[in-house]
């Protein structure tokens, strides 16, 4: 007996999606989707905040050791090329029409110059990883250079100025190195704040982490700290120098003057 010929009626059904199913499916991805990538954006943030707080920590130590070194005195709290400063400008400044690739082996260079070197032999802490000015041209606000040091702490306020880590009252509470988001190709000079009385901030500070920036303070130590007024993050989004346009008197503001270490006897303000 010959074997029954195969009909399409005995091939199994092979069932496809409907357009709705699909639409539906693609809905619930979306939805998937926009609930997991916050998630996903703070666990960077996270990441890269705590990278910072690293290298403020090693920035730190390495600018304790230089003062161990020499006799107390501070390494340079300036930046623009002094024999002293912990680093310096960039070798030649980022401009328009440069690459990213020579604009950053100029930062690189600039940085090695610097009198910090020695005692932390890696650009990339120099560097966090939440600073976006390096994603940007050179000549347009292009930055790789992440922290300031305070200054008066040897830099470029020079009226208020002290030189040796032992003038600092209670070394712990007074911060050293600050994120700092200035627009001119680098970090140029110093962090300068009025410790006196009053509603004005001078520099801009940099916020890169939800809220948050870290800081390196003069025992060595460092830490991330939270902002508590919209003000300080408005500020460091416009990144805006002009005097006048500074946010008024806050809670962040007067925690950074509490914390700006210098010579108290110019200010009569209580260390």
């Amino acid at each position: 007996m010959m074997p029954a010929s195969s009909s399409p009626r005995n091939e199994p059904h092979r069932a496809a999606f409907t357009l709705i199913e699909l639409l539906v499916v693609i809905a619930i991805i979306a939805i998937l989707a926009a609930m997991l990538l916050p998630a996903l954006a703070r666990s960077k943030e996270l990441a890269s905040g705590a990278r910072c707080q690293s290298n403020q920590k090693q920035l730190a130590l390495a600018w304790v050791l230089y003062a161990t070194d020499n006799n107390d005195v501070m390494v340079g709290g300036n930046n623009v090329g002094g024999p002293h400063d912990w680093s310096w400008p960039p070798q030649p400044t980022p401009s328009k029409g440069m690459t990213k690739t020579a604009a950053l082996e100029g930062v690189h260079a600039g940085i090695r110059k610097g009198s910090l070197f020695r005692y932390l032999q890696d650009v990339n802490v120099y560097h966090c990883l939440g600073d976006q000015r390096i994603k940007l041209q050179p000549g347009s606000g292009f930055a790789f250079d992440s922290y300031s040091i305070a200054g008066a702490l040897n830099g470029e306020h020079v009226d208020l100025i002290i030189q040796k880590v032992g003038q600092i009252v209670t070394p712990s509470t007074k911060y050293v190195f600050v994120e700092r988001a200035d627009n001119r190709g680098f970090n140029v000079g110093s962090f300068l704040l009025d410790p006196k009385p009053g509603n004005q901030w001078v520099d801009v500070m940099a916020v890169w982490h939800n809220r948050k920036s870290t800081l390196g303070w003069a025992d060595g130590h460092a830490n991330t700290q939270q902002w508590q007024d919209d003000t300080t993050i408005l500020m460091s989004k416009t990144g805006n120098y002009n005097q006048a346009a500074r946010p008024p008197n806050d809670r962040d503001l007067k925690f950074m003057k509490r914390g700006y270490a210098h010579n108290y006897s110019k200010t009569g303000v209580e260390p």
